[in-house]
C-alpha cells in the first residue's frame, strides 16, 4: 500500500506534533473516544464502529401495550421525517486508532496549490490543531509503525479509508469505511486490536530526517 502514498500529513497541536517530529511519539486513542466525545468536531464520528448501514422511509413507535405512540404514516401523530438510516454496531469490536492523511497520485491535486507550489489543506483541519507535519517518506513511517506495534505484542491493520454516503447507501461497513462527510480528510488509518479500553502510546524514533513542521495559524 505504501508505494501508492506520496506524502503523509498529520495535523495537531504544536506540542503533540513536536513530540511526533522529535521523538516519534505515537498516541493511539480508543475507538470509544472517537465515537463518544461530548463535544464532537472533525475528529469524532458517532458512527465509528458501525458494521452495517441501511436506509428506511417509515418509522412507527409502539408502547408496551403495542399501541402506536408515533408513526410517520399516521395522522396526527406524524414524525416529520423524509428518510433516515439505521446503523448496526458490534460491541465486540474494540481497539485503538492512529489517524493521518495520505496524499496519493489520485488525490494530490486536491492538496496541491499549483500557484504556490505547496500543499494546502481544508480549513476544517484547523479543528485538529494549529500545526501540520508533512512526512516525506511514508514507506519508512508505515514500516516503523508496523514494527513497533508488533514489538508491543499487538495486531495491527492499516488502510486508506473508503467513504460512503449515509443518505443513500445500504452496505456492510468496517473500521476502514466512513461517511463521506469526512472525505476531505483522505484518511490513512492504523487500527490496533485491543480490548482493554485504554489509549496506547509508543515511540518509533525521530522523524526529523524525513519530515517538516508547518504552522497553520
Amino acid at each position: 500500500m505504501s508505494e501508492f502514498i506520496k506524502k503523509i500529513i498529520k495535523v495537531g497541536s504544536l506540542e503533540n506534533i513536536t513530540k511526533l517530529y522529535e521523538q516519534g511519539e505515537i498516541f493511539c486513542s480508543t475507538m470509544k473516544y472517537f465515537k463518544d466525545c461530548e463535544k464532537p468536531d472533525a475528529r469524532f464520528d458517532r458512527l465509528e464502529g458501525s458494521i452495517e448501514i441501511s436506509q428506511f422511509t417509515t418509522l412507527t413507535i409502539y408502547n408496551d401495550k403495542k399501541e402506536i405512540i408515533l408513526s410517520k404514516n399516521s395522522s396526527p401523530k406524524t414524525i416529520p421525517l423524509k428518510k433516515g438510516f439505521l446503523s448496526k454496531f458490534d460491541s465486540k469490536i474494540q481497539g485503538n486508532f492512529f489517524c493521518c492523511t495520505a496524499i496519493t497520485d489520485e488525490n494530490e491535486n486536491c492538496f496541491l496549490d499549483s500557484n504556490l507550489g505547496a500543499y494546502k489543506i481544508d480549513e476544517r483541519f484547523l479543528e485538529f490543531g494549529d500545526t501540520m507535519l508533512i512526512i516525506n517518506n511514508p514507506t519508512h513511517f508505515i514500516l516503523s509503525m508496523q514494527e513497533e506495534i508488533r514489538n508491543l505484542g499487538f495486531t495491527n491493520n492499516e488502510s486508506l479509508v473508503e467513504y460512503y454516503d449515509s443518505n443513500i447507501d445500504n452496505m456492510q461497513l468496517s473500521i476502514f469505511k466512513k461517511d463521506k462527510n469526512y472525505e476531505y480528510q483522505q484518511e490513512l488509518r492504523f487500527y490496533i486490536e485491543n480490548d482493554n479500553g485504554n489509549p496506547i502510546k509508543f515511540y518509533i524514533g525521530s522523524l526529523k530526517d524525513y519530515s517538516q513542521i508547518i504552522k497553520l495559524k
